[in-house]
């Protein structure tokens, strides 16, 4: 069940974690939800196998990364999705999943959009990077390169 937000619809969600983080860090956000709606889903495995494997997966949904995510075993050359600072718990269970290891990561920090690392590095790295991240550091873009040995 997707909550509707017509006042940004940018910002509607399936996640009702992701909504009272929001919501508790902007109480302008409060009671912006008022509809919903069931929507089908399909798994990023299933769209791979009848479409194939893609160049790069860019993922926007709102603090559904996780389920997103779990729904994905082969990983393409490059991926990319959304983590909001106020939210790391899913984002560090996302980077220790299966699909990611032996891969490279970089992010971005919303205004500007540049990446935050000089060069690519590991999960591990990188986790000690958002960690590092001011609570105030709001949005981002973690990146995941697949390296040439990883399938």
């Amino acid at each position: 069940m997707i909550k509707i937000s017509d006042r940004k619809d940018k910002m509607s969600s399936l996640s009702d974690e992701w909504r009272e983080a929001v919501t508790k860090d902007n109480p302008n956000y409060a009671g912006m939800w008022k509809r919903e709606l069931t929507v089908p889903a399909v798994t990023l495995d299933a769209l791979i196998q009848r479409y194939g494997t893609p160049d790069y997966i860019k993922i926007d949904v709102e603090g559904h990364e996780e389920q997103v995510l779990a729904g994905l075993s082969i990983l393409p050359p490059l991926l990319s999705f959304e983590f909001n600072r106020l939210m790391l718990g899913p984002v560090l269970r996302i980077l220790k999943s299966t699909p990611f290891n032996g891969s490279s990561f970089n992010y971005t920090l919303i205004d500007p959009i540049k990446f935050e690392s000089k060069s690519w590095v590991a999960q591990d790295q990188l986790i000690a990077m958002l960690l590092g991240l001011h609570e105030r550091a709001g949005l981002g873009d973690i990146f995941v390169r697949r390296n040439s040995a990883v399938t």
